[in-house]
């Protein structure tokens, strides 16, 4: 699965580029299938997909993420006007719109968005997010999922604004677009280029979360080289990256991380956290390889603890978070949470 994510406040802030992995695919119409043709039992069953995985989070119950016409109609359109613009080119995906098609609307996110929103932000909105992906449904939720930085919009406490869109639903709404019939990316069904839309809201407060929580199954890999930046430079295959969203806006000053397996084997991380300071860390995570998140893609206060080789199958895993901030206050621990993987 190919994939992008960008962030912009409302204006063009940051810019990802990215691939990740992907799993079977389900849309409005069932496993395997080319997804609904209609929006609101496709952006229904993708809100199923979200909340499903939000499910799996410990720590505070993350807000409800409700969909939003605006967003949807901006993602079917954007999704379409990738599908038009890969017509006789070499199939890729693409934040902007720099060329025109019948579905163009503007290169800008914002821009789009406020242009399905009637011309006007969103109410509330501070930050607008957009995902994409080759693939549809739930193959795309399930494959971001399974990233660094598209995760990022899925995992955060005020993304909670959602729309999505692909190309079988931009064939359907705008038939006189001539979106084709068959995508470049050999997907079930003709359809591909998923895109999901984000509108972060000013409220609620940041609390504590954390993915995977006890009783949860994860991947035993995930395909560093896929993303860009590429999380773990040194590796292509490593495991499912662990996530923690901590109530601060201060950058980390220490850190531990333990993750070890039932019979006490432990498994070196590579951390990667938000604000502007490397932190100290310790326990299974070393100074070598913690990086600060120097696109700006995560906010402070957020942390992902990447294992550097896939984990075993059919394996229980537990792990914990501690630390402090700058100023020596303690971050609210994540405490050992066991997961499983098939």
């Amino acid at each position: 699965m190919r994939s992008v994510l960008i962030i912009a406040a409302p204006a063009l802030a940051a810019v990802l580029t990215a691939c990740g992995g992907g799993s079977s695919s389900s849309g409005g119409s069932g496993p395997g299938g080319g997804g609904s043709t209609d929006r609101g039992i496709a952006n229904s069953a993708r809100l199923a997909d979200l909340t499903a995985l939000r499910s799996q989070c410990g720590g505070a119950a993350l807000p409800a993420v409700t969909t939003h016409e605006a967003l949807t109609t901006a993602a079917i359109k954007h999704a379409g006007w990738q599908a038009l613009d890969d017509v006789g080119n070499v199939p890729s995906l693409n934040h902007g719109e720099p060329t025109d098609n019948a579905l163009f609307v503007h290169t800008g996110i914002g821009q789009r968005i406020r242009a399905a929103n009637g011309g006007a932000d969103i109410p509330g909105t501070y930050q607008y997010l957009e995902d994409i992906s080759s693939q549809h449904s739930l193959a795309a939720m399930n494959g971001l999922w399974n990233t660094v930085y598209h995760r990022v919009p899925m995992l955060r406490h005020r993304a909670r604004r959602f729309g999505y869109g692909d190309m079988a639903l931009a064939r359907s709404e705008f038939p006189a677009a001539n979106v084709p019939a068959e995508d470049p990316w050999g997907n079930p069904g003709g359809n591909g280029y998923a895109t999901l839309e984000w509108a972060a809201q000013t409220t609620p407060g940041i609390a504590l979360s954390y993915w995977p929580s006890t009783g949860t199954t994860a991947p035993t890999t995930f395909l560093s080289d896929s993303e860009s930046p590429d999380p773990v430079p040194s590796a292509n295959a490593v495991g499912p990256p662990l996530h923690a969203v901590f109530p601060t806006t201060a950058d980390f000053a220490t850190i531990v991380v333990d993750l070890a397996t039932s019979g006490g084997v432990h498994v070196p991380v590579r951390l990667i956290v938000g604000g502007g300071t490397d932190p100290a860390t310790s326990g299974d995570a070393s100074n070598a390889q913690t990086v600060t998140d120097v696109e700006g893609l995560l906010d402070p206060g957020e942390l992902f603890a990447i294992p550097l080789a896939p984990l075993a199958a059919g394996t229980s895993y537990t792990w914990s978070v501690s630390g402090t901030i700058t100023g020596g206050s303690a971050l609210p621990p994540v405490p050992a949470q066991t997961f499983t993987t098939p």
